[in-house]
C-alpha cells in the first residue's frame, strides 16, 4: 500500500512541477540575485573546483550559463547565493555525516522559500547505497542527492554517466527540472555541481567547493 501511495505521489508532483515549471503563474518564484551572467560567470570560476576523475561530461563549468534560459540562470544564481550561507553548508554537512554514516546516498528536493532555494532531505532506501525521493505534493523547482557514502568520493565528484545508470536519466530530468549533485570531498570539503539533463547537450554547472 505504500509503494502505492509513493508512487501516486511520485506521479501528481510530476505532473504538478511539469506543469508549473512551463510558464504557469503559479510557479515557484526565486529571487532574481544576479542581474549580469558574467558577474556570476566570474564569481563562480573564481571558486575552487573539483572534476570527475574520469569526466563523463566535457563541460563541467560556468560556461553553461550562457546556454541556459533566463529561469535557469536565476536557479544557478540562487544556489550560488544559498551556498555562501554558513547556515547552509552547516546544513548540508548534516546532510553529508548522515550520508557518510548510513553509507547511503541521501536526496531531496530544491524547494522555494522566501523567493530563495531551500533544499530538503526527504528519502526512503531503496538498495544497498541508494535511495528514492519522496515529492511533496506542490510544486518543486528541482531535486538533489549526495555523493557522500564513504569519507572521499573525490572520484565521483559530478553526476553520473553511461548508458542505463546515469543521473543526467534521473527523476529531476524526467520531471523536466534541474539536479544538484553534492559530493564530499577528503576532509571537510564538499563539491557541488548544477545539472539539467533535459537539455541537449546536456549542461552541467560546477559550482565549486566550500569547506565545512
Amino acid at each position: 500500500m505504500l509503494t502505492k501511495i509513493t508512487s501516486m505521489r511520485r506521479v501528481l508532483t510530476a505532473i504538478v512541477s511539469a506543469i508549473l515549471l512551463n510558464g504557469c503563474e503559479f510557479t515557484p518564484k526565486l529571487n532574481m540575485t544576479h542581474k549580469s551572467t558574467f558577474e556570476l560567470y566570474t564569481k563562480i570560476c573564481n571558486q575552487q573546483h573539483t572534476h570527475r576523475k574520469n569526466p563523463q561530461y566535457p563541460t563541467e563549468n560556468a560556461s553553461g550559463l550562457f546556454t541556459l534560459n533566463n529561469w535557469g540562470i536565476n536557479f544557478v544564481g540562487n544556489l550560488y547565493d544559498f551556498l555562501q550561507d554558513d547556515e547552509n553548508i552547516k546544513k548540508i554537512s548534516e546532510g553529508i555525516e548522515l550520508s557518510v554514516k548510513e553509507g547511503v546516498e541521501h536526496s531531496g528536493y530544491a524547494d522555494v522559500k522566501n523567493g530563495n532555494i531551500e533544499l530538503v532531505i526527504s528519502d526512503e532506501k531503496n538498495t544497498d547505497k541508494h535511495t528514492t525521493t519522496i515529492l511533496p505534493l506542490k510544486p518543486i523547482i528541482g531535486m538533489f542527492h549526495y555523493h557522500a557514502w564513504n569519507e572521499n568520493c573525490t572520484d565521483y565528484a559530478g553526476p553520473s554517466g553511461g548508458p542505463g545508470n546515469t543521473d543526467l536519466n534521473n527523476d529531476a530530468i524526467k520531471q523536466g527540472m534541474p539536479g544538484i549533485v553534492i559530493t564530499k570531498l577528503k576532509g571537510k570539503k564538499f563539491n557541488v555541481d548544477a545539472y539539467f539533463g533535459s537539455i541537449s547537450p546536456p549542461i552541467v554547472i560546477d559550482l565549486g567547493n566550500y569547506e565545512y
